[in-house]
């Protein structure tokens, strides 16, 4: 699920997580999640889960990824929409999590339509700027609000204190009530 977020992302020596430089002129992918919805979406898979069996099949037979891999592929195939089976991946997606696998958690997740579960997972699990990411892509604009005004609440915390990257968020949410508010203080 974050794996193309992911190559736009590295490590830096401090320990923070920087993006790339682009050699194309297209917002650094920390700005993504401040784009219109519509915009976003069209530039991120959401939920083509035909694209993604597709892409788990094309792994190579000597990958030590290939058989898992594989196994993703039947799954993703054979979700269904009733109530055993719903129930039987949230509960191994919770227990995956629990176990630090939060990425894979996450996917179980949005493969049953649980995105904004996964989001307060993420959050959870202090993976803020992945949350936003997925609630921009995944969830309907009031669900995606929510996430990001969380977000916001906690990049003005005191142990962040990150209030101008806040002022984005709430910004790209048109709560200018709220950013006068922060600015005046």
């Amino acid at each position: 699920l974050f794996a193309q977020a992911r190559q736009l992302s590295v490590i830096n020596e401090g320990g923070s997580e920087e993006t790339q430089p682009s050699s194309q002129n297209h917002l650094d992918i920390c700005h993504d999640i401040l784009c219109e919805t519509v915009i976003l979406s069209s530039f991120c898979c959401g939920s083509q889960t035909d694209r993604a069996v597709q892409l788990l099949l094309e792994t190579s037979a000597d990958n030590p990824s290939y058989y898992c891999d594989s196994l993703k592929a039947c799954l993703v195939t054979t979700i269904t929409s009733s109530g055993p089976s719903q129930s039987t991946i949230k509960l191994v997606a919770t227990n995956m999590i629990a176990n630090g696998k939060l990425a894979e958690g996450v996917q179980l997740l949005c493969l049953i339509d649980k995105a904004a579960d996964a989001c307060r997972y993420l959050q959870t699990y202090g993976e803020w700027n992945r949350a936003a990411w997925l609630a921009k892509v995944r969830l309907n604009s009031a669900e995606s609000s929510d996430v990001l005004k969380r977000w916001a609440e906690h990049l003005c915390s005191p142990q962040v204190n990150q209030k101008s990257k806040a002022i984005m968020v709430l910004l790209s949410l048109g709560c200018f009530y709220k950013v006068g508010e922060m600015l005046h203080r």
